[in-house]
């Protein structure tokens, strides 16, 4: 049997049912927003790792000149490394079209059925591939749009002959990241098919996993002193990020952006609960004032109220919650379809449905504290002589008397303008709510204008329009001769680049970061980044370091800084005399991209590389993608009859467009956050609108009985709901600006490690205008012509 007062809860509830319904979806939404976050969170966190770690990730390479398995096991018996293998990386090319080239990294395995370390699995297809043919990444395949059983055309970097593969298999490997992002290619090819290639048969990469609690840079430091001891050259060690996905740290961040949505959805959504409970009680002033001439006492009364609230809660929960789980489910495994790994479990962790049940219950009931609280304190002499009507009466303020100013226009427009300003707490948490939706909004649109600008920005800083790497270095003066002799080429410039290695204040290598330096003239017509600290390169300088932003930001580098680096055989000390704004610097794998510039002729000096170049940049007359096409293909000839091996010929609008890839996920992601918060902003119109006509229902029944027609009450109300619309879209154009700013500079620190360059496009405004004009229209029509259809017998007999 339901006790009284239960029963009181459930009909007020029923008799209220479009209320309670715009109510529960609210809480809904904002639970959906959350439960869906933190569900993909708790799947994709669990199975990022869970896929990275399954390839036994190496904790360290050692770049030597030969290496092999006997190496190997002379390694894996040292202390402090539990296992330990050699292979080699091969820089290549792969036809994907006629005349079109895209970078190949080939990864050879000297046993595949022993494969220990960065180990990858076979999804399809044969294993091991026998000689002659590769298996291909499977991220790479929108890049290449190849099957199994395709032949592809392979160039590698010493030897710049054709040679056709047939594709054996495709493979799956976590540990690199999406190819079709980065526009790369990974293929996995047997030693003997690297030696048809043209290539040495040799391995010169040593893995090695370092053992449990050992400090992997001591280990990988004491193999690399072993091995040269032993009479190696060890070029280069480099340390992976150890334990964690390459992605690992840009979709944590990611998730945190989102699930600061889920969070505003849910607390926008509970002011929703605040305006409907105070309507309630409002609506009940008289019943709560008969309730306490019959003994209530307030915390009784409280409860009641709060049993609503609870109620709706539970109700939000209900239709949330497995709403929540199921897109966080489909979230994740987008996400991973994305960042290349699998989902081998969607298992939802139970402190995900903990955390959705206690914010869905405890976050309303606090929004609802207050007008719970100030409702049932009421006196018994109040609530007996309130009219069901608020008392404050329209033209009790300036805005008011400002409304009433207002000439020339039709008396019903002019009802409509002072209904919208009549119950203005009310109007101000319906236009707040809106106003944060449309903001959203905006900012999703906003960030990626501002992205794509940071792009342009950052790409009008290189002038360049084709960048060329060759597989060695060749005379400076052949290869700028064979360049100019192309019609259309207007300039070119050679650059020397190097890898250096830090040296910690013990003298010891810090292999956690590998620097690139680049050799360019002081004076360089190719790029033009911006300085943000010291001053650009001049021409005596020789020890002279300009470091890229990100080395300024992540590593604490500053300008004035004595750093000793080893580059080759020599280690010397370097200062750094400025810092510039780069994007687009590669990374080699690494969390940043440690990029530094340095003039060429003192880097030629102390490399050997005087009068020789592996690198090019060069302008052209004409710069549309057409033309960039048509010019490569004109370079890839003239280097075939000028016998220059080369790594790549990339046009300038293939690094822009690998940039501008990136801001394809985050832009979907926030406009999909964008439209949750904007679909309670919806709710809440709606909500107030239906309180609107039902606390003025005997106005519109006198209205009606005086000749007013439904089309003329439906004018009125709709017209109330587009003016709270607009006022709520002037709010959201001021909020948006700050937000736009924070959500682009938290997005382009995730992934360029740079504020964003903010631009703030106008349709962004137009386009929430249109939508939001929509919403007011949709959710006041509804309310005005359900009010409509009533009998004027009954609407009279109101309150």
């Amino acid at each position: 049997m339901i006790s009284v007062r239960w029963s009181k809860v459930l009909r007020d509830m029923w008799l209220n049912r479009s209320r309670t319904l715009l109510a529960a979806l609210a809480i809904a939404i904002g639970v959906f927003g959350v439960g869906s976050v933190l569900a993909g969170y708790a799947i994709l966190t669990q199975e990022i790792n869970t896929n990275f770690l399954a390839t036994n990730p190496a904790s360290a390479i050692l770049y030597t000149d030969n290496a092999d398995e006997k190496l190997a096991e002379y390694v894996e018996k040292q202390n402090g490394v539990s296992d330990a293998q050699a292979r080699r990386v091969v820089m290549a090319r792969i036809l994907i079209g006629p005349d079109d080239w895209r970078r190949l990294l080939l990864f050879v395995i000297d046993d595949f059925n022993d494969l220990r370390i960065s180990t990858f699995t076979l999804e399809r297809g044969e294993w091991p591939p026998a000689d002659r043919e590769i298996l291909i990444e499977r991220s790479a395949l929108p890049l290449i749009n190849r099957r199994i059983g395709d032949i592809v055309v392979i160039q590698t970097q010493n030897n710049g002959q054709d040679h056709d593969l047939r594709v054996s298999g495709i493979v799956h490997d976590a540990g690199q990241s999406p190819g079709w992002v980065d526009n790369i290619a990974y293929g996995y090819i047997t030693l003997n098919t690297l030696s048809w290639l043209g290539e040495a048969h040799t391995l010169n990469e040593l893995t090695i996993v370092a053992a449990e609690n050992t400090n992997v840079n001591d280990i990988a430091l004491q193999v690399k002193d072993d091995l040269e001891d032993r009479g190696y050259n060890v070029s280069l060690v480099e340390i992976p990020n150890a334990g964690k996905h390459p992605q690992a740290g840009q979709m944590d961040s990611l998730l945190f952006l989102l699930e600061a949505f889920g969070i505003l959805a849910l607390i926008l959504s509970s002011v929703l609960v605040t305006s409907t409970i105070s309507a309630l009680l409002t609506q009940q002033i008289r019943q709560i004032g008969v309730m306490k001439v019959i003994g209530a006492r307030t915390y009784q009364i409280a409860g009641l109220y709060f049993g609503t609230v609870l109620l709706l809660g539970v109700a939000g929960l209900v239709i949330g919650i497995p709403a929540g789980i199921w897109a966080g489910r489909g979230f994740a495994a987008f996400t991973a379809k994305v960042l290349n790994f699998n989902i081998t479990s969607d298992y939802i962790p139970h402190w995900v449905y903990a955390v959705q049940i206690f914010v869905g219950l405890s976050v309303p009931l606090l929004a609802a504290a207050f007008p719970v609280y100030r409702g049932s304190r009421i006196t018994v002499q109040q609530a007996i002589s309130d009219y069901g009507i608020n008392k404050n009466q329209f033209g009790t303020n300036r805005i008011d008397a400002f409304v009433s100013g207002i000439r020339g226009i039709s008396r019903p427009l002019l009802l409509s303008l002072r209904n919208a300003f009549r119950q203005r707490s009310r109007m101000l948490l319906t236009i707040g709510i809106l106003a944060v939706g449309g903001a959203t909004f905006m900012s999703a649109i906003n960030v990626g204008a501002s992205w794509t600008n940071t792009i342009d920005i950052a790409m009008a800083a290189r002038h360049d329009d084709i960048e060329v790497k060759f597989s060695q270095p060749y005379p400076t003066d052949y290869v700028e001769k064979t360049v100019r002799a192309v019609p259309g080429v207007s300039s070119v410039e050679s650059w020397v680049q190097t890898v250096a290695i830090r040296k910690k204040s013990d003298d010891t290598d810090d292999p956690t970061i590998i620097f690139t330096f680049t050799g360019v003239p002081p004076e360089t017509d190719m790029i033009s980044f911006p300085v943000i600290e010291g001053r650009w390169l001049q021409l005596d300088d020789t020890n002279a370091l300009v470091v890229n932003h990100e080395l300024l930001e992540a590593e604490g580098i500053k300008v004035g800084d004595r750093i000793m680096f080893k580059t080759g055989n020599k280690e010397m000390e370097w200062t750094v005399v400025g810092a510039v704004r780069e994007l687009g610097a590669r990374r080699r794998g690494q969390n940043i991209a440690a990029s530094a510039y340095v003039n060429i002729d003192y880097l030629a000096r102390i490399t050997g590389m005087e009068d020789k170049t592996a690198d090019i940049r060069i302008k052209t007359d004409k710069h549309s993608d057409a033309a960039l096409k048509a010019m490569t293909q004109q370079l890839e000839n003239q280097f075939d009859d000028a016998g220059l091996l080369r790594i790549s010929v990339s046009p300038s609008t293939e690094r822009l467009q690998v940039l501008k890839d990136h801001l394809i996920v985050i832009q979907m992601f926030l406009l999909a956050m964008a439209a949750l918060v904007a679909a309670v902003g919806g709710l809440a119109l709606a909500s107030t609108m239906g309180i609107n006509v039902m606390e003025r229902a005997r106005e519109f029944g006198i209205m009606r009985a005086i000749g007013a027609s439904t089309d003329d009450v439906l004018q009125i109300v709709v017209v109330e709901g587009i003016v709270i619309s607009v006022l709520s879209w002037l709010a959201a154009i001021v909020i948006s600006r700050p937000l736009s700013v924070i959500i682009g500079n938290f997005a382009g620190n995730i992934f360029i490690r740079t504020d964003l360059e903010h631009v703030f496009p106008p349709f962004a405004v137009v386009a929430w205008l249109v939508l939001v004009i929509f919403i007011g229209t949709f959710a006041s029509a509804y309310p005005a012509w359900r009010q409509a259809r009533l009998p004027v017998q009954q609407v009279l007999a109101y309150g």
